[in-house]
């Protein structure tokens, strides 16, 4: 038999290319056909009423509520019996539709499942039969018919062939080394190695492959020991628990351990402390750590199924069952590595739109890719599509300039420096390798600003800010092992030369400065809707007795600090006395600037040429509110919230009234010029927002007209142009 040769796909009728797998038993030759059919988009469904679940709770009995679970089912809580259910309670006739915004399938013939797997590092390829399809009927319909032919596919795909494969009919498959070509890569089984328009356009469409798949199926690898446990125990625990779209955690209906998320005990559940380690070795599985899986599950539909050997779980029972494993205190002798692998897992479960394209980007950073193009390319279906639209791959083009172009598009799109949190140092991503980095939610160091940057040369940005403070002395990096070292480093750097009646420029006590950057901010004081975090004087508890004649011990009854500083990040306390951190190594002399558009400060270091090395984004307690551009917070105090859609907004709390305000008490009223709006958002259209509307032109901004350029200028702020390298 000859090698098999492809065909060019008709990008007119948008053709894709489906694997039949032709049925037998396990030891058979597998055997398989390659049809090529138009594929297109259904037409989209209606949307699902937002407001469908206050009509809901409003035809329920008074002790009844409704909640929303992550997957979309609707769930019935009985406050009263404390029991939850899937269908509702009796209603007196009225009825309530429970069916959730499944997305339909892709109009194409035969419908089909996507697999979801990894190469795998196994290079030994094994062959594969390719023979006519036994689908096509009607002659006038076949596109593309085959001789025998066979290909060789890397040994992972070829045990989920023989896996996967029915006894008695055909499956339907769309499976990536078989329906792309790829041109960049060592030859994956049965792909034409030297068209790159194929793979540009194809991977462009590869959400839209995996969003209207009648089922995507996860191949996680062969069984072995342990795995049929570790499997039959995490379908156990997605039993457990529902997680809601609004952060509830439930118990599910007809549960065995109600009170699992309250007590968070694994003890709870039977069986010896050993079925934890199946856990963790069914966790460590390759399948977790590729990239392009990221999109493939957060696309596919509620009947998404994984499979490792023979056995299979529901995703809906394996993303709840990870969740609770990040929140589970484990029995001794189970290593805290299981707990933090199940915490790196737990990001794989949250939703696209929950992430948000930063920590999208933040989570592929960690994943492994052989091209890193596609650390931008594999989440294409997961971006806003006012941000995917903008970005045609060109798998033709250096990653370098990939990445670059893509933080320009990022910014153009959005206002906002944020994504230049994932490099450094330079402004120029090199997204090759994972790192540290840091969360802009809830912290506003330029208000809300927009960028403003233009750009002359390819590894230039120039971008408006100022340089507010200098960089005197540094430490790191900081450890997440030890409290002991962390505290050393406070003492040596924050706390040297200091005495205990020695203030921060903010007026508070150094222990209490101490408190915010290690916590990065996220302490109960500002997010008081989190009762789960710590206060500041929990958390101050351990710099408390300094500057009394002896060396600084951890408080054994302050929270962990090793629990909330950044790994790596380095310390350091600036010529106006402030304390921060950077996720990168800075020195003395290196500038503090606020830049606007971006929610954090950011390191930069003087060039003799007069342009700045772009260091990394930093925490530094006391400007992290605007201080910097539009001084203190006289009389105020600032809590982080949340909007109606759940996104962060920054509150102003008068300290002698309690009154809260969204409106920043230091910028005074709108010019009669303009006028507050509100919106849809440019990310998310389908939400409204805030906004504010030029009454001369019409201009919508999404960023505070009184800080632009002009009008900082007219405060007296003095902007600069800083050219960023």
């Amino acid at each position: 038999m000859a090698t098999y040769q492809y065909t060019p796909l008709d990008t007119a009728t948008g053709e894709i290319r489906i694997l039949e797998l032709h049925p037998g038993e396990y030891a058979d030759a597998v055997q398989i056909s390659i049809i090529k059919t138009p594929f297109a988009v259904p037409p989209p469904r209606t949307q699902v009423d937002q407001r469908r679940l206050a009509r809901i709770q409003q035809t329920l009995p008074p002790h009844w509520h409704v909640h929303e679970s992550i997957d979309g089912r609707l769930l019935f809580r009985d406050t009263r019996k404390h029991l939850t259910s899937w269908t509702p309670p009796d209603t007196k006739g009225s009825s309530i539709d429970c069916s959730s915004a499944e997305h339909p399938t892709a109009l194409c013939r035969p419908s089909y499942e996507a697999l979801s797997y990894v190469w795998g590092t196994d290079k030994a390829e094994m062959p594969v039969q390719v023979v006519p399809s036994s689908f096509w009927d009607d002659a006038s319909i076949i596109t593309h018919i085959h001789e025998h032919f066979f290909l060789l596919v890397r040994q992972n795909l070829y045990d989920a062939l023989k896996h996967l494969r029915k006894q008695d009919v055909s499956r339907f498959l769309w499976i990536d080394a078989i329906s792309i070509s790829y041109a960049d890569f060592e030859p994956p089984p049965c792909v034409d190695q030297t068209d790159l328009s194929e793979r540009n356009q194809q991977v462009r469409r590869m959400g839209d492959i995996y969003k209207y798949a009648s089922r995507v199926i996860v191949w996680l690898g062969l069984a072995s020991p342990g795995s049929r446990t570790g499997m039959a125990l995490m379908r156990y625990l997605g039993d457990q628990i529902v997680f809601t779209k609004t952060g509830r955690v439930l118990a599910a209906p007809d549960c065995d351990v109600p009170d699992l998320w309250t007590s968070r005990d694994a003890r709870e559940i039977e069986g010896s402390p050993g079925i934890w380690h199946t856990v963790y070795q069914l966790l460590r599985r390759s399948w977790f750590d590729r990239l392009w899986i990221l999109q493939e599950i957060q696309l596919a539909n509620s009947s998404a199924l994984i499979q490792c050997g023979h056995d299979t779980i529901s995703w809906i029972q394996l993303r709840s069952a990870i969740r609770t494993c990040a929140h589970m205190r484990f029995p001794e002798g189970i290593p805290i590595s299981l707990h933090k692998l199940a915490f790196k897992r737990a990001k794989l479960t949250h939703d696209a739109t929950e992430l948000g394209p930063l920590r999208l980007l933040e989570v592929a950073l960690s994943a492994d890719c052989e091209d890193m193009r596609d650390k931008l390319y594999a989440l294409l279906g997961l971006f806003p599509e006012c941000f995917s639209r903008r970005i045609q791959p060109r798998y033709d083009q250096p990653a370098l300039q990939v990445h670059r172009d893509a933080v320009r598009t990022y910014i153009d799109c959005t206002g906002s420096l944020d994504i230049l949190m994932l490099g450094g140092p330079s402004w120029t991503p090199n997204w090759s390798e994972a790192r540290e980095s840091l969360n802009g939610d809830g912290l506003f160091s330029s208000g809300q600003s927009e960028a403003n940057i233009c750009s002359a040369k390819p590894d230039e940005l120039m971008a408006t800010g100022i340089i507010y403070d200098t960089i005197e002395s540094v430490a790191g990096p900081l450890s997440n092992s030890d409290d002991k070292d962390i505290v050393d480093l406070v003492s040596a750097v924050w706390l040297k030369n200091a005495s205990s009646s020695d203030r921060y420029p903010t007026g508070e006590t150094l222990a209490e400065a101490c408190a915010w950057p290690l916590n990065f901010g996220r302490l109960q004081d500002r997010w008081s809707e989190d009762p789960l975090i710590t206060t500041v004087a929990e958390a101050s508890r351990t710099f408390q007795h300094f500057g009394h004649g002896h060396s600084l011990e951890p408080d054994p009854d302050a929270p962990l600090l090793r629990a909330t500083v950044v790994e790596g990040a380095f310390i350091f306390r600036t010529s106006k006395k402030y304390f921060g951190f950077c996720c990168h190594q800075t020195m003395p002399g290196d500038k503090v600037s606020v830049l606007l558009g971006s929610s954090c400060p950011v390191i930069l270091r003087d060039r003799d040429d007069g342009r700045h090395l772009f260091i990394g984004s930093a925490y530094v307690h006391g400007i992290m509110d605007g201080e910097a551009l539009l001084g203190s917070l006289s009389g105020h105090t600032v809590i982080v919230d949340h909007d109606r859609n759940g996104d962060v907004v920054q509150v102003f709390v008068n300290t002698t009234t309690n009154t809260q305000t969204w409106h920043d008490p230091r910028l005074g009223p709108l010019s009669a010029d303009w006028e507050h709006i509100m919106t849809n958002d440019r990310l998310r259209p389908e939400n409204t927002v805030r906004a504010f509307k030029n009454k001369n032109n019409g201009r919508i901004l999404f960023s505070d007209p009184r800080l632009l350029p002009p009008a900082l200028a007219n405060r007296g702020v003095s902007l600069q142009q800083l050219s960023l390298v």
